[in-house]
C-alpha cells in the first residue's frame, strides 16, 4: 500500500510542477486518453468550466469533514477514469 501511495504522491507533485510552471498537461494528452469514449465529454466539462474539484462547496458538504477525519484528494477526474485511482 504505501508504494501505491508514493506513487500516487509523485503523480501528483509533478503535476504541481508542471502546472507551476505554466504546461496544461491537458494539451497533449496520449491517444488512449483521447480515443476513450468519455473523453468527449471531459472535454466538454473542461471547456464549459464545470469540472469538479475538492474544493468545491457540494463535495465538503456531501463528506461532512470534521476535524477528525482525514481525507486524501487523488487528482483530477482523468486520474479516475484513466490512471484508475479510484479502484
Amino acid at each position: 500500500m504505501k508504494k501505491q501511495l508514493d506513487l500516487v504522491a509523485k503523480s501528483y507533485d509533478e503535476a504541481i510542477d508542471f502546472g507551476i510552471k505554466g504546461i496544461d498537461l491537458y494539451d497533449d494528452l496520449p491517444k488512449h486518453i483521447t480515443n476513450h469514449p468519455d473523453h468527449p465529454m471531459f472535454r466538454r466539462l473542461r471547456t464549459e468550466g464545470v469540472l469538479s474539484d475538492s474544493g468545491r462547496k457540494e463535495i465538503k458538504d456531501y463528506l461532512a469533514p470534521n476535524t477528525n477525519m482525514n481525507f486524501i484528494d487523488l487528482g483530477c477526474c482523468l486520474n479516475l477514469m484513466f490512471n484508475r485511482y479510484d479502484k
